[in-house]
């Protein structure tokens, strides 16, 4: 589903292009237009804040996996005791019990829901900031180096490395 955005996104983008280059309007044409790329994957992986923060969020999913992992266990061990003990319970005990570990397995499951989305609200409140600074930089130096576009590489196949801003852009943002 995601490549098939991709792909209609890339899809966009060209026949536009193409149109704009076809047009034949002596305005516009492909050696007055200025193109720029940026690798985006780079700039995730070099710019010192989304470093920071991939490593601040790293640090906070490990500490809530962990604790969902030991209710997972005391949980599983529950249950395992459970299937022990239920032949040697009466009607009515086991009954309680089966409840009593449902209700245990749905605080888990409930818990491991509010965690996962703690972490993406968490996500978000953290990168969206750093999306907007990048987006931001991008635009100034479009500005002021007179660019007409700026795309991912993602979507190219081919890109010549003299429209690279890659580096541009994560030296401004490792500024900020």
């Amino acid at each position: 589903m995601q490549s098939n955005r991709n792909f209609f996104s890339m899809l966009k983008i060209f026949t536009v292009l193409t149109l704009i280059l076809a047009s034949g309007t002596p305005m516009v044409s492909a050696q007055s237009m200025k193109f720029g790329v940026i690798d985006l994957k780079r700039v995730f992986e070099e710019c010192t804040k989304f470093q920071q923060v991939e490593n601040e969020l790293q640090k906070v999913q490990k500490s809530k996996a962990q604790s969902i992992e030991q209710m997972r266990n005391s949980l599983a061990d529950e249950f395992d005791q459970f299937k022990v003990q239920q032949e040697l319970l009466p009607e009515a005990a086991r009954k309680q019990r089966v409840t009593e570990l449902r209700s245990k397995e749905t605080a888990y499951l409930n818990k491991l829901r509010e965690e996962q989305l703690e972490l993406e609200r968490m996500k978000k409140d953290k990168l969206d900031p750093l999306a907007e600074d990048l987006k931001n930089v991008v635009e100034a130096i479009a500005r002021e180096e007179g660019y007409d576009f700026i795309f991912k590489n993602l979507y190219l196949a081919y890109s010549n490395p003299k429209h690279d801003i890659t580096n541009k852009v994560i030296q401004r943002m490792n500024k900020r």
